[in-house]
């Protein structure tokens, strides 16, 4: 008997036991994820390094609060991927800017161009900021890197150099903690439905994740 129980409290120390709301969301399944229930899609994930339910029902609206801290291995693997394509586009980026130019320059020499000559103001749009380019000082330093444009081209719109600031600038970081929040309403006739909100904490910044959050949990390695 001892042991039994010393096994449940190990089990709640990983999943938060429950009851009532939180039984009915752990035992439901989803419209289009029917292949199995919602905790046994999240348990067997992998992804959770722990797993917290809470009931947070509130002014008649029945709702469970379902918290998972992401495993650190998959963290670094995904800032891996995300650190890898944005190397990818900044050699891209780069390789455009040689066609632009005659003349020897190391990929170290054209980012510290990039930072040194463009200025981004990211504060309204990340994807596509403000930004400007100091010509005249660029000239210079061409000049002293004995550089000149191709065809009597210049960098004007389109600029490589300012891809590869705004690359640059969007370089992943390796984040310390990821805590996924996803609320599940249990409507009035018992069923679960569908996430209107799933957020991350991203070193407890939070932000809208989306559905590819609740896709990755149903996910199951092919044989």
């Amino acid at each position: 008997m001892k042991k039994v129980l010393f096994f449940s409290m190990l089990a709640c120390a990983f999943v938060a036991c429950g009851g009532g709301n939180v039984d009915k969301v752990k035992n439901a399944t989803l419209r289009g994820y029917d292949t199995m229930t919602i905790s046994a899609a999240i348990e067997g994930s992998k992804i959770c390094e722990s797993i917290k339910y809470e009931d947070v029902s509130k002014d008649g609206l029945n709702l469970v609060k379902m918290t998972c801290t992401e495993n650190q291995a998959r963290i670094k693997e995904r800032y891996e991927k995300e650190l890898a394509k944005n190397n990818e586009y900044l050699s891209g980026y780069m390789a455009e800017f040689r066609k632009v130019v005659v003349g020897e320059i190391s990929d170290d020499e054209i980012k510290e161009a990039a930072q040194k000559y463009v200025v981004l103001d990211t504060e309204k749009n990340k994807m596509f900021p403000n930004h400007k380019f100091d010509k005249n000082e660029f000239k210079e330093f061409m000049d002293k890197k004995d550089l000149k444009y191709k065809n009597g081209r210049n960098l004007g719109w389109g600029n490589p150099l300012i891809d590869i600031a705004r690359t640059m600038s969007e370089a992943p970081k390796l984040p310390k903690s990821v805590v996924y929040e996803i609320n599940f309403i249990i409507k009035p006739d018992g069923s679960i439905d569908h996430p209107k909100d799933i957020f991350a904490l991203i070193d407890g910044d939070r932000t809208q994740a989306g559905y590819s959050v609740l896709n990755d949990f149903y996910k199951r390695e092919s044989n």
